[in-house]
């Protein structure tokens, strides 16, 4: 059997909405792709190979880059999988705040929100249902900046989750908008090879989290 190919790939900047002030506001899982989101879509595009398989997170801007990376690859956007185990986290009080504030950490979390721990286990099991479902495959994945590296920080880093993470490994690694983590797999899903595609004008970025 042929080696599995995973494409995490983040979605393209979304559109922000502003305050009066001119300050971003946090975005919810309606906000459609910017401009230029558009062109990290098509870019990130060319630098993929042909999908056997494509899912995506059912929010706007996940679904919208897949579209436009299916347009490019000759893949039927009639076949993208919306998969609601890949959406992101999202506080219920985040949306509409201002964006610094949430980044800070000055919103409060409401009791019902997900963890980051229970979104660390949900999509891991997203993507082994991916990998037991489409063994050989190649499938691409659409979908959000921490889910992607919640995946990243168990299959490539192998690391207990939010203890043992080196500082270093969180900002060199995590996918910025517009790019793709590809991890290659074998028969018997050990991890064989893995890297980032960056974006042209990232090849070398200091990283955040945003």
């Amino acid at each position: 059997m042929p080696n599995t190919e995973i494409y995490l790939i983040r979605h393209g900047l979304p559109e922000y909405e502003y305050d009066s002030e001119g300050f971003k506001l946090a975005y919810g899982p309606e906000a459609n792709l910017s401009e230029e989101g558009r062109k990290q879509a098509h870019a990130i595009a060319h630098k993929l190979p042909k999908l056997d398989v494509m899912h995506s997170s059912p929010f706007a801007r996940a679904r919208q880059t897949s579209e436009i990376i299916a347009s490019h690859i000759g893949f039927n956007a009639e076949d993208i999988v919306e998969s609601k185990i890949f959406a992101d986290q999202q506080p219920i009080n985040f949306e509409g705040k201002l964006l610094n504030d949430v980044i800070a950490g000055n919103i409060e979390l409401d009791p019902d929100d997900e963890t980051d721990e229970q979104v660390y286990e949900r999509v891991n099991r997203g993507f082994e249902d991916i990998l037991k479902n489409h063994a050989g495959k190649k499938v691409g994945i659409v979908f959000h900046g921490h889910p992607i590296r919640y995946i990243v920080w168990k299959h490539v880093e192998k690391k207990e989750p939010f203890k043992s993470i080196p500082e270093d490994f969180i900002h060199a690694n995590y996918a910025l908008q517009g790019e793709a983590w590809v991890l290659i797999l074998n028969e018997e899903h050990d991890l064989i090879d893995s890297h980032l595609i960056t974006r042209d004008d990232n090849q070398n970025p200091g990283r955040g989290v945003w």
